[in-house]
């Protein structure tokens, strides 16, 4: 009697415990309907546009550089593969395919978010960070241009990556690995969400041995950046008289990092704009 009695108060629990889950699904579900009606409304009338012409022109190549060549010293080569789909398939006219995907990119990494939040600090706060997620005016070029989904990949394969991770088994561990390499051959967010993932393989929850999980995608990342990053942004810099770029950009990451952390909280709380810290201000 007493373990029926324990098997119903646990059966209680794990129901009290998603209804609240299932609540907050639902809203999210109703407020990503909302969203994407919202954001398929807002691009109406839009066509391609700056670095999309570029890869339409110069990226039609069939050679290994169309692909592996850097854009802006980004490695694209994910979204560079989805533009090439789409070019074949609907060409230039048809800009609604190229809307879809990055509107589909950006209601899944809501709903990643939601998911990877869940787990951690329960529904209704995931449900909340989800939301500012959803809308982020801020945050509108990433949201309404289909080139920023280079972006939107590299975070959604990031917290799958995450995700997997999870599972502490193999199937986990070898999927994180792959999650990892596409979010880094996406854009150079990759970078940062690699060393995320790093803290939580060899710090976290994980041994030493483990860290091939992170180490293989930088490892490719590493051949890439030796065959293909190109040195633009040293001679740009020396154009403009600035004759060690590399001292230079060390000189100047303080103030970079402290005009990314303002511009991060001025999105949070809703304001637009560019937001920074004044360097000439005592």
């Amino acid at each position: 009697m007493g373990f029926i009695s324990s098997a119903r108060a646990r059966t209680k629990l794990e129901g009290a415990m998603a209804r609240p889950f299932v609540a907050a699904s639902v809203a999210l579900a109703l407020l990503m309907v909302a969203a994407g009606a919202f954001l398929i409304y807002q691009t109406r009338g839009t066509t391609l546009w700056f670095d999309e012409w570029i890869w339409a022109m110069d990226r039609r190549r069939n050679d290994l550089g169309a692909f592996l060549e850097p854009h802006n010293s980004h490695l694209s080569l994910v979204p560079i593969l989805l533009y090439r789909v789409l070019f074949a398939s609907v060409g230039l006219d048809n800009y609604v395919p190229y809307r879809l995907m990055v509107i589909g990119a950006h209601l899944g990494c809501a709903t990643l978010v939601f998911v990877y939040a869940s787990r951690r600090v329960g529904a209704l706060l995931a449900l909340a960070g989800a939301t500012l997620v959803l809308f982020l005016g801020p945050a509108s070029q990433n949201i309404i241009w289909p080139f920023q989904v280079a972006w939107l990949i590299s975070l959604g394969a990031g917290v799958i990556a995450l995700l997997m991770l999870d599972r502490r088994d193999r199937f986990g561990d070898v999927a994180a690995s792959a999650l990892l390499a596409l979010s880094i051959a996406s854009s150079g967010i990759g970078l940062p969400i690699a060393l995320g993932m790093a803290v939580d393989v060899l710090w976290g929850r994980r041994r030493w041995r483990d860290a091939w999980i992170v180490a293989v995608p930088l490892a490719l990342y590493g051949l890439w950046w030796l065959g293909y990053q190109d040195s633009t942004w040293i001679k740009a810099a020396k154009a403009y008289g600035i004759t060690d770029p590399v001292v230079s950009g060390i000189l100047h990451a303080p103030q970079f990092v402290a005009d990314s952390a303002a511009s991060s909280v001025a999105a949070l709380v809703g304001l637009g704009g560019s937001a920074g810290v004044n360097a000439d201000q005592p």
